[in-house]
């Protein structure tokens, strides 16, 4: 099985995440301009950006890229100056700090999926109903996205996913990865 000292560990990759802050920031910038913010934008024609988008809804579309594209933005400015481990896969379970300040154990996790470059799992109704409300809700709405309720994104980690799947699959119970056992 292997113990603690060879587990996977995967940390956020600072320039994936300057990426993602820049993108995010351009968007910012988007809503900032639908708000009016630099100025007024003029009627809307068919060969300008969002033609066809009623001027009324400029404002509510403006302060939704404002909002959610800062939101972002602030995750990934924080996020690049994290040093600590984003996702650990080891003999006792899979712990990723986005979700939880504690590892699901192997027999807490109910399915794995370990396709990149989302790695998704599902943890038992016990383990569930013992998290936080945030987290719970969290958890339902991934669940009806995707299917489970937590889920591990490859996007912004400095990790190898074919590493990550061998952790998985060296670490995680036989039932759980479908091979023999």
């Amino acid at each position: 099985m292997g113990d603690e000292r060879d587990a996977f560990v995967a940390r956020y990759s600072r320039w994936r995440l300057c990426l993602l802050l820049l993108l995010s920031l351009g968007f910012v910038v988007g809503g900032l301009w639908m708000l009016e913010v630099f100025g007024e934008l003029g009627e809307p024609s068919p060969r300008r950006p969002f033609g066809t988008l009623p001027r009324a809804a400029y404002p509510y579309v403006g302060a939704l890229n404002v909002a959610f594209f800062g939101w972002a933005a602030i995750i990934a400015l924080r996020r690049i100056f994290l040093r600590q481990d984003a996702v650990r896969i080891s003999a006792s379970g899979i712990w990723t700090g986005q979700h939880y300040s504690r590892a699901f154990a192997w027999d807490e996790v109910t399915t794995i999926n370990p396709a990149p470059p989302i790695i998704r799992f599902e943890v038992t109704e016990g383990v569930r109903k013992g998290l936080p409300v945030w987290l719970r809700a969290y958890g339902a709405i991934n669940r009806s996205l995707m299917g489970s309720s937590f889920a591990i994104s490859l996007g912004s980690l400095d990790a190898n996913k074919d590493e990550m799947i061998d952790a998985i699959v060296r670490y995680a119970p036989p039932h759980l990865t479908g091979r023999e056992g």
